[in-house]
């Protein structure tokens, strides 16, 4: 793949840093502090106390040397090194103003002022001390001063239920750690202000050990609105679920779904559960088929924020809230487009071709939705539709949304035109379904300059087979005797016709045509595919044929596997919207009155056809006279002049045969033909045996309901008639009924509403993101595994699922995954995690690098 090699290298952080890991942003009084390429903390200029919590924590976490810090804070060496001692000595408690530490600050009267309305807020003594830049002591003078009969608030309680992670280690062990540490980070950092990485490791495992079990102090800042991310910590152990995950995490690294999430959104505001935290959090869902925020209580969340560097994972509420927060309509589309190039850009060829297909998502609420034709369940459902976008049998690219339930037709001149703005490309060729076959579209299509190719709809004429050459080939995933014949074929127009307020809308010819290259395709059964290409479509023949038929094994196969294993038709948020108010469908009311007239019609075609033998046998009881007086002679006659006539007649022809009998010109066009061609092929020479056929023939004959209908006067007396006249008057009410109702109506005012999209969106983006890791797992553990053809995917399911041993080293984390349900099996994940040590990513967000250490199989 072609991605950046690390994730938060110095090129996505902005000039101006301090060093190579930390930057300041400075905006008016506000100050951000940017780490690892996400915003982290803000505080305000005169709020001093947040500055030396914020500064005290940025060092200890190991971003920045002494000297780095005093120059962001704009303070001295000896000021921060006193900050980090107080810090070390008494957590963030230690860092609050205290009584008698400088000069008293004297008052205006607009602080006092200021004083009584934030006591009059419920602030807090702390929060009006750090805001009015003074004392607590200060606070509580003038309050009391003024008598102030409300009761204090209690002030922010920053002392911790546990003691300084540091007072675990033993006191000399901390104390050399630490003198370790003030002299090599002072010695390794560059004149640019990065620090290498191996000796934080060095120094911190034991710490970092420490500070994972617990992160009240970043909870604590969060809540303060101070850090905008929590940085990931590890603890070491063993029986850790879901370790293999970190399989995954090597290729996220590399991958650019973080990198062009960071710079979309760029932050969320503050929060423990930060934006990249939270993007991180969402694909791990996915990779480990945790399908819906819900299912995030069937799992302990201390166990997979394990492997997530954090306490625990977010709990079912934030997921939701965090989705909806992300799920803005802008960005999602940005990400979405900036994600979809990154894989064109990876897999671009010469062709460019892209494969458009219609999806449905099902509805089963009871919200008002619209409907549409589910081939996948073969009747009409509720639901919306998307139309995806992928690359031929390697990557989706997109998925957009339809306005409201829009067909293939109608919408793939929108998505191919979005399309060809994300990828900067300017020629397209779409390959899509016989669901978008229309000569008006491949028109419009064609004069833009698309590429189009699709199966030829509704029946055409076949192609004689000695036209194809004889030689196998393979196209697709089958195999063919007989190569791609290909003709030219021209194909009228249609328009859309307006037939009314009342009345379904037709067709009409343009007079205008269009060429279209016909690719055929003769199966082993000797059944005909008819493929059609335009002009702008410049591959041959074999070509196309072998990019339609890859839908079958490719997309169509993508899409199932997404389906069922990422849950891709999944309702993502359960808030709704209006639908667009210039949005006309067809009026289900009219549409159910039209259904009801054709069962009623239907119902009186039955009954006419029960009477049509009666009915004709009337009208037939003539016929069956004129044969039976027919004499011998004239029954030869007709014999020899059938025998002498042509092997084939015209209807005209026929009924010239019989002009010497006594037979209406009705039933003469009814049946000369049929008689002629039965005589011909019989082998008959007596009078009688005409006479027979005729007969036999005439039998066969059944009236049509609407000439039942006509005749029915003749058997006015007769019961079966009543049920018809009954229903004939009651068709004739409905269809008034059907002709007072329009055809249409206003999808808005109907009170039609569909699923908030960008939430959808978003969820597509991150499980589309999931496949492709997945993907690259799947790829490069072929040439380690002989059966990863069928149970590829299942192994690297499993795999990212299993158990696992964590420790640390320096710079390091190193991971042991418990053995597989074979040998076999584990020993191609000991080949897959080779080459993922090899690739050397570092955890998201971490300066740690993962390192797999080979699972030793049992003999």
């Amino acid at each position: 793949m072609i991605c950046n090699t690390d994730l938060f290298n110095n090129s996505i952080i902005c000039s101006g840093n301090i060093s190579g890991r930390c930057e300041v942003i400075s905006e008016g009084n506000t100050k951000y502090i940017v780490l690892d390429g996400g915003f982290r903390f803000q505080y305000e200029v005169n709020d001093t106390v947040s500055k030396r919590m914020i500064w005290a924590e940025v060092y200890e976490k190991g971003f920045v040397t002494y000297k780095q810090a005093s120059k962001g804070a704009g303070v001295t060496n000896t000021t921060v090194k006193n900050w980090v001692k107080r810090y070390r000595e008494e957590g963030l408690a230690g860092l609050q103003d205290k009584v008698g530490r400088g000069a008293v600050k004297k008052l205006s009267d607009n602080d006092i002022r200021m004083i009584f309305e934030l006591r009059e807020s419920r602030k807090t003594m702390n929060e009006i001390a750090r805001i009015c830049n003074c004392s607590n002591a200060i606070v509580c003078k003038i309050l009391n001063a003024q008598k102030a009969n409300r009761e204090e608030s209690p002030a922010l309680d920053l002392e911790f239920e546990e003691k300084n992670q540091h007072e675990a280690l033993s006191e000399d062990v901390l104390t050399e750690d630490v003198l370790i540490e003030e002299t090599l980070i002072e010695k390794v950092s560059t004149e640019e202000g990065g620090i290498e990485f191996p000796f934080e490791g060095l120094l911190d495992d034991k710490v970092e050990a420490l500070r994972a079990k617990s992160r009240d102090n970043d909870r604590t800042l969060a809540a303060a609105g101070k850090l905008y991310d929590a940085t990931p910590y590890f603890a070491p152990g063993k029986q850790i679920e879901y370790a293999g995950i970190f399989m995954a995490f090597v290729i996220l690294a590399q991958d650019a779904y973080l990198k062009v999430g960071l710079k979309i959104f760029k932050n969320i505001g503050p929060a423990f559960y930060g934006l990249r935290t939270t993007l991180l959090t969402l694909i791990t869902l996915a990779l480990l088929r945790i399908k819906r925020p819900e299912h995030l209580l069937n799992d302990n969340p201390e166990k997979l924020g394990a492997v997530l560097g954090l306490d625990r994972v977010l709990s079912v509420k934030t997921c939701r809230r965090k989705i909806e927060k992300l799920s803005q309509p802008v960005p999602t589309i940005k990400f979405m487009e900036e994600m979809g190039y990154h894989r064109f850009s990876e897999f671009n060829g010469e062709a460019k071709i892209i494969m458009v297909d219609g999806h449905t998502d099902g509805y089963f609420g009871e919200k008002k939705v619209g409907s549409t034709w589910s081939s996948r369940d073969n009747k009409v459902i509720k639901a919306h539709t998307e139309n995806w976008i992928n690359l031929p049998g390697k990557a989706p690219l997109f998925s957009f949304e339809t306005n409201f339930n829009n067909g293939l037709v109608s919408s793939l001149e929108s998505v191919l035109n979005k399309t060809k703005n994300a990828l900067k490309t300017e020629s397209l060729t779409c390959v899509f379904d016989r669901g978008g076959a229309s000569a008006l579209l491949f028109e419009k299509l064609t004069q833009q300059g698309y590429g189009l190719i699709t199966y030829q709809k509704g029946d055409y004429k076949k192609i004689k087979e000695e036209k194809f050459s004889k030689e196998k080939i393979v196209l697709g995933v089958r195999e063919y005797n007989c190569l791609p014949f290909e003709q030219e074929i021209i194909l009228d127009i249609y328009e859309v016709k307006d037939n009314g307020y009342n009345k379904r809308p037709g067709s009409k010819k343009t007079g205008r045509t269009i060429k279209m290259r016909d690719i055929r395709i003769l199966c082993k059964d000797g059944h005909q595919v008819s493929i059609l290409a335009n002009s702008n479509v410049q591959i041959s023949a074999i070509e196309i044929a072998d990019v339609m038929f890859q839908r079958i094994g490719s997309q169509e196969n993508i899409f199932k596997y997404m389906r069922e294993e990422f849950d891709v038709d999944g309702l993502v948020s359960y808030k709704f919207e209006n639908v667009d108010e210039s949005i006309e469908h067809p009026n289900p009311k009219w549409i159910k009155q039209e259904k009801k007239i054709k069962k009623l019609k239907k119902e009186q075609n039955t009954n006419l056809i029960k009477l049509s033998k009666l009915l004709f046998f009337e009208e037939s009881k003539s016929i069956f006279e004129t044969i039976n007086y027919f004499s011998d002679s004239k029954a030869i006659s007709l014999l020899d002049i059938i025998n002498l006539s042509k092997e084939k007649l015209t209807k005209k022809a026929a009924v010239k045969l019989f002009d010497d009998f006594e037979i209406t010109l009705k039933i003469k066009e009814h049946f000369a033909l049929k008689i002629f061609n039965k005589i011909k092929m019989s082998n008959i020479k007596t009078s009688e045996e005409v006479k027979n056929i005729l007969k036999e023939i005439i039998k066969t004959k059944q009236l049509s309901p609407q000439e039942a209908l006509d005749k029915l006067d003749s058997i006015k007396d007769n019961d079966k008639t009543e049920k018809i006249v009954e229903l004939s008057k009651i068709i004739v009410k409905e269809k008034e009924i059907l002709n007072k109702m329009p055809y249409k109506e206003n999808a808005k005012k109907a009170g039609y509403q569909k699923p908030k999209q960008e939430p959808k969106r978003l969820m597509n983006i991150v499980k589309i993101a999931a496949y492709m890791i997945e993907t690259n797992l799947y790829n490069r553990l072929a040439k380690h595994f002989k059966y990863n053809n069928n149970e590829g995917r299942m192994l690297i399911k499993s795999a990212l699922q299993s158990t696992g041993s964590m420790r640390l080293k320096p710079g390091e984390l190193v991971v042991t995954l418990d053995v597989q349900s074979t040998p076999q099996r584990t020993k191609a994940i000991n080949g897959l995690i080779n080459e993922l040590n090899d690739m050397k990513s570092k955890f998201p967000g971490s300066a740690r690098i993962i390192r797999f250490e080979k699972t030793k199989i049992k003999k």
